[in-house]
């Protein structure tokens, strides 16, 4: 049997070298098992969550739910407009305490053909509140920006019946 350089025999028969080798080529495959099931488990997460705001926007802009039977908040919403933008985040932070059956929401995006349809067909721009009744008549415009507290309270009132 050969000796190494100090004199030894070498560890595992002489093929040291070998085994060296071995476990440099096994260590990268468990990396990359590892990195491969975290990126697969955070790109089910993310599937996840794009495929859930997908469905909750879609709603939100489902503008034939308006008259049927739910008062409606009708936003009139061009997403390019940062006052749009802003007054979107204040109304989905005032509607936060409300439920569906109770108080619907809807955006009319000037962007698609149906919310430019229903924006032109009840006259009004964007930065605009459309706050309707269970049948879809409309009982009061709100234009600007406003504070999510005020919006809340327009909200209930709506939602009470005492608009």
């Amino acid at each position: 049997m050969s000796r190494n350089a100090k004199g030894k025999k070498p560890k595992h028969g002489g093929n040291a070298g070998a085994v060296r080798k071995a476990r440099l080529f096994r260590r990268p495959r468990r990396r990359h098992a590892v990195f491969g099931a975290i990126f697969l488990v955070a790109a089910a997460a993310a599937a996840f969550g794009i495929a859930r705001y997908s469905r909750v926007d879609a709603q939100q802009h489902d503008l034939s739910a308006v008259g049927n039977g739910t008062p409606t908040v009708v936003q009139i919403h061009d997403p390019s407009c940062p006052l749009c933008r802003e007054l979107r985040s204040n109304v989905l932070t005032a509607a936060g305490d409300f439920s569906e059956d109770t108080l619907q929401i809807r955006f009319a995006d000037l962007h698609t053909d149906e919310g430019r349809t229903f924006a032109l067909r009840h006259g009004h721009t964007s930065v605009t509140l459309l706050f309707m009744d269970g049948n879809g008549e409309i009982l009061e415009v709100q234009s600007g920006v406003k504070h999510a507290d005020a919006l809340r309270q327009s909200f209930e009132r709506l939602a009470n019946g005492e608009m």
